[in-house]
């Protein structure tokens, strides 16, 4: 049988050629995928332990003890009017003796935040390191807007 005197050009060849071993790749691996030296249930353990090990970690002595006596997280905030093509900074602050948990801030489209984030104080450079404590959420705003703004900052307390 004959198909009409064309033979397939290389571009075909190669195509045909990469169905066939993308098809037979799959085949061949998948006994193989499939081939352990433990079950599924000794596997699903091993991802739970490696797991709570992560959490463990991370966590350091938090318990459910311990987030049931944050009774009274409180949210404390700021708002000022920031005039046209200036500078506005403002900062929300806990109430002394209690601790920032987080923060943040809320500007209108137009504007520019500076710097944002926790500080001790209401003053001074935004904190970076991880675990180092804050009483307060800082906010640094540029108002490029044809008419003033209102700028709000946050910082949510413990008890």
């Amino acid at each position: 049988m004959r198909f009409g005197g064309r033979r397939p050009s290389p571009a075909l060849v190669v195509a045909i050629l990469a169905l066939a071993v993308a098809i037979a790749g799959s085949a061949i691996a998948d006994p193989i995928a499939t081939t352990s030296k433990f079950g599924p249930k000794k596997a699903k353990k091993i991802a739970k332990n490696i797991a709570n090990k992560q959490i463990n970690q991370r966590a350091g002595t938090l318990t459910v003890a311990k987030a049931k006596q944050l009774t009274r997280i409180t949210v404390e905030r700021s708002s000022r009017q920031v005039a046209t093509n200036t500078t506005g900074q403002l900062a929300a602050g806990c109430p002394a003796g209690r601790q920032a948990l987080g923060g943040g801030f809320g500007v209108p489209l137009g504007s520019i935040p500076l710097r944002a984030g926790p500080t001790v104080g209401g003053f001074g450079n935004v904190i970076l390191e991880d675990n180092q404590s804050f009483d307060s959420w800082i906010l640094s705003v540029r108002n490029t807007n044809p008419s003033p703004i209102t700028a709000n900052v946050w910082v949510v307390c413990d008890g």
